[in-house]
């Protein structure tokens, strides 16, 4: 019975670490993607405006950058809140049922 209870502990061990490795992954992926996209909208900012002797035309591709870097921080956002809850959810899940099944394994040791 000791050695189902060790086995659920590493089980749970390594559930959390790959839970946690995965969440910085993807963190690390959509701050990448972030900074690239920020690159290039501030290098396409800086073109258009550069570029366009209109005020019409210039003023036009500013709001076209904004409106572009507000839905991409929202979506960002969006998704690394997404991916938090889901990652603390499935820790939490593991340690219920971790407690659970030690708690009945001590259960039938104390029989």
């Amino acid at each position: 019975m000791v050695a189902v209870v060790v086995v659920v502990v590493v089980v749970v061990v390594v559930v959390v670490v790959v839970v946690v490795v995965v969440v910085v992954v993807v963190a690390v992926k959509v701050v990448v993607v972030l900074v690239v996209v920020g690159t290039v909208m501030v290098a396409d900012y800086k073109s258009s405006s550069s570029s366009s002797t209109s005020d019409n035309g210039s003023s036009c591709s500013k709001v076209a950058v904004v409106v572009r870097l507000v839905v991409v921080i929202v979506v960002v956002v969006v998704v690394v809140v997404v991916v938090v809850v889901v990652a603390v959810v499935v820790v939490v899940v593991v340690v219920i049922v971790v407690a659970v099944v030690v708690v009945m394994a001590i259960a039938v040791v104390e029989k």
